[in-house]
């Protein structure tokens, strides 16, 4: 049975994780944060003992970060969810993952493991920008395109009839063009959406 100094003398050993550690007790308050939990909250350990997790985020995902702690105490296994607040005015996300596997203490409470995904984050988010405008960008193209080739196609129809042949010339230099462009755009589009092809 672990009593609450022998959890304390695995908090320090915990200070050397480059992750952050909280042990949390059954009724949802923690014993103790190590360092690197305390640099994410931005709170000295003695300002994180015995509170509630909740406690460090915002109200409108407190009642998301209960439901997850509830979740792992009842299924008695790891968890791991994304929770998001706001530290010095900007969006922080933190990775929290539970488990009682380490010190194997199912009914003193959980190991809650912080890390700090705020970039990880933020370059998904950015990723995800830039592949909808490169997207737009490639069908804004493409429309006036088909427009053009429909155009030359009919324009050639017509100088077919007319028999004239220097002006069919031309239009069929705007419509091998236009498959050309059009096959441009068509690999920009591939491309935005992360399907780039190796052309020989």
């Amino acid at each position: 049975m672990y009593t609450e100094d022998k959890i304390e003398n695995f908090s320090k050993l915990f200070n050397y994780l480059p992750f952050g550690v909280a042990f949390l007790r059954i009724d949802g308050y923690t014993l103790n944060f190590n360092q690197k939990a305390s640099q994410i909250f931005e709170k000295s350990e003695k300002e994180l003992e015995r509170k509630s997790v909740t406690e460090l985020f915002p109200l409108s995902k407190k009642r998301k970060l209960n439901l997850f702690i509830k979740t792992s105490f009842a299924s008695k296994s790891s968890c791991s969810s994304v929770f998001q607040r706001v530290k010095g005015g900007r969006d922080q996300f933190i990775r929290i993952v539970t488990t009682f596997h380490p010190l194997n203490f199912e009914k003193k409470g959980l190991l809650l493991i912080f890390e700090d995904v705020t970039k990880e984050i933020l370059l998904q988010q950015r990723h995800q920008e830039v592949e909808k405008r490169l997207s737009d960008v490639g069908h804004d193209l493409k429309t006036p395109l088909t427009n053009i080739k429909l155009f030359a196609q009919l324009l050639k129809k017509l100088s077919e009839k007319n028999d004239d042949s220097e002006f069919e010339l031309y239009l069929s230099k705007i419509d091998a063009q236009s498959d050309k462009l059009t096959m441009l755009i068509n690999d920009f589009l591939d491309f935005a959406k992360g399907k780039d092809k190796a052309r020989c």
